[in-house]
């Protein structure tokens, strides 16, 4: 871990109207972060010029639940372009942060459904962009998805995929995760191609939450750096819910 510059860090929160997951080792060194008695304590390093969370509280039960996991998964086949690759009937394999994998959908015009066992997955592609590289070599995409899973509750997850093109052979280099089971107006996952910037949100339980009524979200931004997705800024927000209930941060 780097911390060779002085930092200065905008704390940062709003409060506009508008599963509990451990960190891996290779998550922690990634983004130096720690839970203590329920508590998110952030920590700021400015060589990556990244600001971090106000100290909000999270339910004890519940949070965070956004993660990263680099990865190096290969698919078969050869690809004279990353935008030949057809991304809606390509096989898509979301990964804990152990890179055990948790789902193969096989996508079928871009949607994967399953029925098994008293349990049901929907999986969606949501969108593709493509990326800029230094590395004429090396070509990338992101690709958004949405995935609902039910078995007796329910969970709606954002899941984006950074994948990468090198001599031909075509692999997912980073997963990014994050929970949408919360009620917003505003866009769970958005990309900004001009800044190439990725903004989502994800369910932050204050204390007292239950599984079904989340107050707050995590808002989560990244940007490119060429070969992954760098978390730059985080701060907290209010849900639809915790707004209408008058919630506090």
């Amino acid at each position: 871990m780097r911390n060779t510059a002085p930092v200065d860090c905008l704390i940062a929160y709003t409060s506009s109207n508008s599963k509990s997951t451990a960190m891996s080792p290779l998550n922690a060194s990634i983004y130096p972060v720690r839970l203590l008695a329920g508590l998110f304590l952030a920590i700021c390093f400015a060589s990556d010029g990244f600001t971090q969370y106000r100290a909000v509280p999270y339910d004890p039960d519940f949070g965070p639940d956004f993660y990263e996991v680099l990865i190096d998964r290969e698919y078969p086949g050869s690809y004279e372009r990353i935008e030949a690759v057809d991304f809606r009937n390509l096989r898509l394999d979301i990964v804990d942060e152990s890179r055990h994998v948790l789902i193969r959908a096989k996508l079928k015009n871009g949607r994967f459904d399953r029925e098994k066992e008293g349990t049901w997955d929907n999986v969606k592609l949501d969108s593709i962009y493509y990326l800029p590289s230094e590395d004429s070599h090396r070509r990338f995409s992101i690709v958004l998805y949405t995935w609902f899973s039910a078995s007796g509750s329910s969970n709606t997850d954002g899941v984006a995929q950074i994948y990468e093109l090198q001599d031909g052979r075509l692999k997912t280099v980073q997963q990014l995760e994050w929970d949408e089971h919360f009620d917003t107006d505003r866009p769970y996952a958005s990309f900004n191609e001009k800044s190439q910037t990725l903004t989502v949100r994800s369910a932050h339980y204050l204390p007292g939450d239950s599984h079904c009524c989340v107050s707050a979200a995590d808002v989560i931004t990244l940007r490119w750096d060429g070969s992954r997705f760098l978390k730059k800024r985080v701060w907290v927000e209010l849900s639809k819910l915790g707004v209408s209930e008058g919630k506090k941060l």
